[in-house]
């Protein structure tokens, strides 16, 4: 199974180090301990990115780690640009549309704008 259980297992990982148990945790989000542990094993696949969020504000953990996992897990990333309007919409779709097109420079060069960002 391999990365299959790679956000579980991390998911494991950042509950116990809250010093959570599968019961808090579960009672929290009102779901069964059994498909909790489920997703912790790997035999199901990570919840929803909006979960991930609530279960990031419950062990009060960073919330980009699992989001990290869960979206490499499942091969794919989920953008919510609901809120989102203009150039900023804009230049995400252009992204998602473009990005199998990126040379590895081209995305390094991303990625040092985006790092900059995170600096302020």
């Amino acid at each position: 199974m391999g990365s299959f259980n790679d956000f579980g297992a991390f998911l494991r990982d950042v509950r116990q180090q809250s010093k959570k148990t599968l019961k808090d945790l579960a009672d929290y989000l009102g779901w069964s301990i059994v498909y909790l542990s489920d997703i912790e094993r790997g035999k199901r696949n990570p919840p929803s990115s909006a979960d991930i969020m609530k279960i990031a504000l419950f062990l009060k953990s960073e919330p980009a780690a699992l989001l990290d996992k869960a979206n490499r897990q499942r091969n794919r990333v989920e953008l919510n640009i609901e809120q989102t309007d203009g150039p900023v919409a804009d230049a995400a779709l252009m992204l998602a549309r473009k990005w199998t097109d990126l040379t590895e420079e081209e995305a390094r060069d991303i990625m040092a704008v985006l790092e900059r960002r995170q600096e302020t």
